[in-house]
């Protein structure tokens, strides 16, 4: 059990250092990331997750570091997941009525809640993803992404009822989930 315990902590250690990274930015730019629509977020995951691996495979040429972009993919899911709960906006009027305080509440509840995933999946699993490779982790990373566009085209394609869309935004948020924890885990392997 201290096992678990102790990787709660890494977490929560991990969010914190996230977290700041995101107070630093909305103190240079401000809410702007609230404009985006849900598809525009899991393009900038995508972004992230694809320089990743591009990197694995053949080196580093930008002067980012793997430890910025994977945070970026951390703050981008959390951002996501935040949308989920507020919609997003499109006016600097709605931007200006966000505040620090209250997306850090969000920013913390999602960061909880995606440690006690962590928690339930660690015991289930065995802790298996201390044995993967980082290049098969950034690769679950972009398969979960794959499937979160192959949902957000469902939809966007059609007239769905109420409770399949309900269901599609719950498994695109599940997805989120997944992709923060395995961010995670590759901050942790790094």
């Amino acid at each position: 059990m201290e096992k678990y315990n102790q990787e709660k902590i890494n977490f929560e250690k991990i969010f914190s250092k996230c977290l700041s990274v995101v107070e630093e930015k909305i103190e240079k730019y401000g809410f702007s990331w609230r404009i985006f629509r849900p598809p525009s977020i899991t393009d900038q995951i995508y972004i992230k997750a694809k320089r990743i691996r591009t990197v694995q495979e053949e080196g580093n040429l930008v002067e980012e570091d793997q430890v910025e972009t994977i945070t970026s993919i951390i703050n981008y899911s959390i951002f996501h997941q935040i949308q989920r709960k507020l919609n997003p906006t499109n006016t600097p009027e709605d931007l200006n009525n966000d505040n620090l305080n209250t997306f850090k509440e969000y920013y913390n509840e999602i960061a909880s809640e995606t440690t006690h995933l962590m928690e339930k999946k660690n015991n289930d699993y065995g802790e298996a993803w201390r044995e993967l490779r980082l290049t098969s982790i950034t690769d679950l990373i972009l398969v979960k992404l794959f499937r979160i566009k192959q949902l957000e085209t469902k939809l966007s394609d059609g007239p769905l009822e109420e409770s399949d869309c309900l269901v599609i935004e719950d498994e695109i948020s599940s997805n989120y989930f997944d992709i923060i924890n395995y961010s995670v885990f590759l901050l942790q392997k790094l």
